[in-house]
């Protein structure tokens, strides 16, 4: 089993440790939406990093061939890059 975090339960971990920070007083509002952006920014990097890994895994398992076979073209097509 791999104990890899995920992007969601990563992102919802860093927005909960901004929240307490917030909270206690570690950190402004201002720093505090600066984290969220920063979060939301990071998130997104790595859930493309997880969608091409498992296409890339799909297509060297089931020896998948078709006009998309490159992970990062195909999650380009399908999410519409940003």
């Amino acid at each position: 089993m791999n104990n890899k975090q995920s992007s969601v339960e990563w992102s919802i971990d860093q927005m909960i440790e901004l929240c307490e920070d917030y909270d206690d007083g570690k950190i402004n509002y201002t720093d505090y939406c600066n984290g969220v952006k920063e979060v939301k920014s990071q998130a997104k990097v790595m859930h493309k990093e997880e969608i091409i890994e498992f296409a890339n895994d799909f297509w060297t398992e089931t020896d998948f061939t078709v006009e998309h076979t490159n992970a990062e073209i195909f999650y380009n097509k399908i999410f519409k890059s940003e």
